[in-house]
């Protein structure tokens, strides 16, 4: 990542260059810093490198202008848009015979499908990915298609192929010493152990997550692990802690546009409150989070 004195030099050059293709590579540098630490700022760099491609009109630049777009809009939760750019980027890459632009569309599309329902194309495309990883033996890659066929099993609600998955990516990470993967597995841990009832195990690897992505400076996931926190706290009826972090969840969702997130937390202290036998307030919350949704694009948990 990125030091301070090495943003603010590109920064200023952003700034005072106008040579477009230049203004592109600085720009690219950027986005791919602020995107983990700075979304408003990573927004609008998305969008520079959009209307940069235009002008350049050649491949290379349209990928990266259509990855950072589709990324945009996955961390908005708007998954249909995020696969419309992510098919784009897909392309691109195949008419460039982009190897590695090809793992990562594959792993972002994959992602997608995911957070949409529908398992067999997010199966397809994570063992497109495996494929491809696997011949030009990328270890820290195949790490993160590991990790994500541990997502797509969870969430079919196969929990020991998916923590059998989780394992083996934590395993590479540590020898990578990738901490970013290590964070998202962490995460993953939480949640499937919240799944299964494991809930010390859950609030270890949730907490354990929180600090890394503190450390990191990766802002786009803590709203994800507030809501697990939520709902961990939830099903141990400690509902002051629930309520919470379901509100630091929300308040993170809020400032992202992500629709989708706040209907989840919505659905999270609707659910919280009916334990609590408060019916009237749960069903309003409930109604609000149908509201917020778009069935359509993605699914609430």
């Amino acid at each position: 990542q990125a030091q301070k004195p090495e943003i603010d030099d590109l920064e200023s050059r952003l700034g005072s260059i106008s040579d477009a293709r230049q203004r592109f590579r600085i720009a690219d540098s950027l986005f791919m810093v602020y995107r983990e630490s700075d979304l408003t700022n990573a927004v609008y760099l998305a969008d520079q490198l959009q209307e940069l491609s235009g002008s350049l009109n050649d491949n290379k630049s349209r990928i990266r202008a259509n990855y950072a777009m589709g990324w945009v809009y996955a961390y908005r939760g708007d998954y249909a848009n995020a696969t419309r750019y992510g098919q784009q980027e897909l392309d691109l890459c195949v008419a460039e015979q982009d190897s590695i632009g090809l793992i990562r569309c594959y792993i972002n599309m994959g992602d997608n499908y995911l957070e949409m329902g529908r398992f067999n194309l997010a199966y397809l495309m994570t063992y497109s990915a495996k494929e491809i990883a696997e011949q030009m033996n990328s270890q820290v890659d195949i790490g993160y298609v590991v990790h994500n066929f541990g997502r797509i099993y969870k969430e079919m609600g196969q929990y020991e192929l998916a923590l059998k998955n989780y394992k083996e990516a934590d395993s590479i990470s540590h020898e990578f010493a990738d901490l970013y993967s290590g964070l998202y597995t962490h995460r993953e841990f939480g949640d499937l152990y919240l799944r299964t009832g494991e809930y010390e195990k859950s609030l270890e690897n949730l907490s354990t997550a929180l600090r890394i992505s503190r450390e990191l400076e990766v802002q786009f996931i803590q709203p994800e692990i507030f809501l697990d926190l939520g709902r961990l706290f939830t099903r141990k009826e400690d509902y002051r802690a629930a309520s919470g972090y379901y509100d630091s969840a929300g308040m993170l969702y809020g400032m992202m546009n992500n629709r989708l997130g706040q209907a989840k937390v919505l659905l999270g202290q609707g659910r919280m409150l009916s334990k609590q036998k408060k019916y009237g307030e749960a069903a309003g919350r409930l109604k609000q989070s149908i509201s917020l949704a778009d069935r359509k694009s993605t699914r609430l948990n």
